[in-house]
């Protein structure tokens, strides 16, 4: 498992409603999406307005191993992969 980093901004309770809060943002548009036969890969932009997250949080959890797909000149994100690092990531 990845070495996790602690913010001294938060408290290890807030970290880990945070943590669950995301979690749970992210199995819901990936249910939703898999409900409606929708998007299962997003564009970076894309993948940060669904979930909810700013392009720097989506920077520092592709740094922390957070997979991507490319292809050419572009990048996408598998919503699977997401789930699976938020859960690898789990407090």
């Amino acid at each position: 498992m990845m070495e996790q980093q602690t913010f001294g901004l938060f408290s290890k309770e807030i970290q880990e409603q945070i943590a669950k809060f995301l979690e749970t943002m992210l199995g819901n548009v990936a249910e939703e999406s898999k409900n409606k036969g929708g998007k299962r890969y997003f564009k970076k932009k894309d993948f940060c307005e669904e979930i909810g997250i700013s392009y720097g949080t989506l920077a520092k959890w592709l740094t922390k191993g957070l997979k991507v797909i490319h292809v050419e000149q572009i990048t996408m994100i598998d919503m699977r992969d997401a789930e699976k690092f938020l859960q690898d990531h789990k407090i």
